[in-house]
């Protein structure tokens, strides 16, 4: 990275090419060019901390590292379904083209959204425990009265 060096070097050669041309003499001072070189200087500074800080190993390397330790969970459960989460992000963004960030919807159809995925998970859920409940395949209802919910 010492493109910034080289360009002032450059300069520096400008400017004493213009005084061995006799076009300005020794002593005359180009803010113009000096100015150029000073601040080619201060992004080159600033561009080598960035680059250290960013590399591997630097202090924003390290951040991100705990960061990661920090948000990983012990439970594999627990990663199991932000690994779902994710996924179903990356899906639901190709299959609809929007993300939950959208700012279309009002209150009540977000709402409508959720009761139509809970009916749909309430659906799935009857549906597994006929399985269970018989070890065969049987769809018929355990539950035949919907207002009784006996747990248990």
């Amino acid at each position: 990275m010492n493109y910034a060096p080289t360009v002032i070097d450059r300069i520096t050669a400008l400017k004493l090419a213009l005084e061995q041309g006799g076009i300005i003499g020794p002593d005359v001072h180009l803010p113009v060019l000096d100015e150029a070189a000073e601040l080619l200087q201060k992004q080159h500074k600033c561009l080598m901390e960035w680059l250290r800080a960013n590399g591997t190993g630097g202090w924003i390397d390290e951040l991100r590292q705990a960061a990661r330790a920090a948000t990983t969970s012990p439970d594999a459960n627990v990663e199991a379904v932000r690994t779902m989460l994710l996924e179903r992000s990356v899906a639901g963004l190709a299959k609809y083209g929007v993300t939950t960030m959208r700012r279309d919807l009002t209150l009540r159809e977000w709402q409508m959204h959720l009761l139509q995925e809970l009916l749909d998970a309430t659906i799935y859920l009857h549906r597994q425990m006929n399985y269970s409940e018989s070890g065969s395949d049987d769809v018929s209802p355990i539950i035949t009265r919907p207002e009784v919910f006996d747990v248990g």
